[in-house]
């Protein structure tokens, strides 16, 4: 490794200068793909790329993708919906609204440990 790398201003520039017009959803302005090509660049701007991709995670499916594969089952289960307070649904203590049939297509994961975790995993 160059020992200009081991300034943190300089790697810092390095991000500074493949930041630019992206996807939406990008951390911090960045490609994905890019921060995971910087961070198997060099041990300089490891750190700092897994770092912002890690930063911002929607679900739990990168995480659980660094476990063994048969240690946890990924099941769906439907998200209940809230309906509008009126004479077809039941209302709550509140009066807000009321829980109403699973919305089609709306799902959420719930991950279901397979087999006890090892010293090994």
């Amino acid at each position: 490794m160059h020992a200009a790398l081991e300034i943190p201003e300089i790697v810092q520039e390095v991000f500074h200068q493949i930041d630019g017009p992206l996807p939406s959803g990008s951390p911090g302005g960045y490609d994905l793909k890019t921060l995971a090509a910087l961070a198997r660049t060099c041990t300089a701007f490891c750190d700092p790329a897994l770092d912002l991709l890690w930063a911002e995670q929607h679900n739990m499916k990168a995480l659980m993708g660094c476990f063994p594969d048969d240690l946890f089952t990924e099941v769906e289960t439907s998200l209940p919906r809230l309906t509008e307070n009126d004479d077809s649904t039941e209302t709550d203590d509140s009066g807000e609204g009321a829980v109403s049939e699973a919305v089609p297509g709306r799902t959420v994961e719930d991950w279901l440990l397979r087999r006890p975790i090892t010293r090994d995993d």
